[in-house]
């Protein structure tokens, strides 16, 4: 892992932030609603299960690598990550930006009844404002 891509994101306090409630929970882990205290911003935290290999710890940080570099209006943000939960345990979480209008999941749910072109289409259209 090139420490210069990592140099790039933040270490989150998370006492600037406040556990909301549960979005969504998935094989990797839980996904939050949280919110910055002072700036009053929501944002979404993903805590994941214990890394328990190296390879699960390779996979992690490549996973924020790949946030990092990417860079298009219709993909979430990075705000920072820690190595911890709220609760202190060693469950590594990513927080990022907060999809208001839903999971890109929940945009292709909606729309599996259209042919192809037309979810596609209305894919774009909503993945643009997923976060706005």
């Amino acid at each position: 892992m090139p420490i210069s891509k990592m140099s790039v994101m933040s270490i989150a306090n998370l006492e600037e932030y406040e556990k909301i409630k549960v979005i969504e929970k998935g094989c990797f882990g839980v996904v939050y609603l949280i919110q910055n205290k002072s700036k009053k911003k929501f944002v979404a935290k993903e805590s994941l299960k214990p890394i328990d290999s190296n390879e699960n710890q390779a996979a992690f940080f490549q996973e924020i690598i790949s946030y990092v570099n990417l860079k298009y209006p219709a993909i979430l943000s990075i705000i920072g990550i820690n190595f911890c939960n709220f609760e202190k345990l060693h469950f590594p979480i990513i927080i990022s930006e907060y999809m208001v209008n839903g999971s890109l999941k929940k945009v292709l749910n909606k729309y599996s009844s259209l042919l192809h072109e037309q979810k596609m289409d209305k894919i774009v259209k909503d993945g643009f404002s997923l976060s706005k």
